[in-house]
Formats: structure tokens, C-alpha cells, sequence
């Protein structure tokens, strides 16, 4: 990867944790005013918001090839889990 790609990266996550905090200060703005409410939030955004595209990401990268080992079993379990979260 090279920097220029690092530093995209980087402007998205900043981004999309902009839009997360956002969402979690108009809906729970409780959850921000402790350590623990911050990290129940940012699982949750996670889970709902993130998790599932990166999964799905990652499971049509897996399509496309043969994969093995400790990487195929993580691919399947991702696969999975975004089924179950789906339906």
C-alpha cells in the first residue's frame, strides 16, 4: 500500500467516524459522556454500520479466489456472521 493510499484510508475513517459520532450524539447522547457508554457506541456503530461492509467486502474479494487454511475459515465465519445479521 502505498502512502498516498494510507492517507485516503485514513481521510475516510475520519469521515465515516464523523458520521458515526453524529448519529450517536443525536440518538444517545448519553452514551458519550463515559468511557464505557463511548465503547458500547462505537461496538455498536461497528457492528450495524462498518462490520457488514467490510464483510461483504471481503467475502466477494473470496469469490474470486482459492483460499486456505486459517484466511478461508475467517472468510466463512465473516460470511456467516453477515448472514445471520441480515436476516
Amino acid at each position: 500500500m502505498t502512502e498516498s493510499e494510507k492517507n485516503e484510508i485514513h481521510a475516510h475513517v475520519q469521515a465515516i467516524g464523523d458520521i458515526l459520532y453524529k448519529d450517536t450524539e443525536s440518538r444517545e447522547p448519553e452514551k458519550l459522556t463515559s468511557l464505557e457508554g463511548i465503547e458500547i457506541a462505537v461496538q455498536e456503530q461497528m457492528q450495524n454500520c462498518v462490520s457488514k461492509d467490510i464483510g461483504i467486502f471481503l467475502s466477494k474479494q473470496a469469490q474470486g479466489q482459492k483460499l486456505v487454511g486459517h484466511f478461508r475459515i475467517q472468510v466463512l465465519l465473516i460470511s456467516w456472521l453477515i448472514s445471520k445479521s441480515i436476516s
